[in-house]
């Protein structure tokens, strides 16, 4: 009987060990789990700001480009006259 006992207190500290780790690394997962979410806003929000830049810098180009091939303006005029 003492032997059984002495076997489950062993078994119960191993337990209580395991469960203590189980929840270290759960809190060490979940602290890497909010700065990985909180580096994604950052990122999808700096996505967001290279986007709009991207589609001014387009409709800038469209812009240029249409002022080029139109020979009545002012940088068309330069243009054709270099050309």
């Amino acid at each position: 009987m003492r032997k059984r006992w002495s076997c489950q207190e062993m078994q119960l500290k191993e337990a209580k060990h395991i469960a203590e780790d189980s929840d270290r690394k759960y809190e060490e997962v979940a602290r890497k789990l909010v700065i990985l979410e909180g580096e994604l806003e950052r990122s999808e929000e700096r996505a967001e700001v290279a986007e709009s830049k991207c589609g001014d810098l387009e409709e800038e180009l469209k812009i240029v480009t249409n002022n080029l091939k139109c020979p009545g303006s002012p940088s068309g005029q330069v243009f054709h006259q270099r050309g």
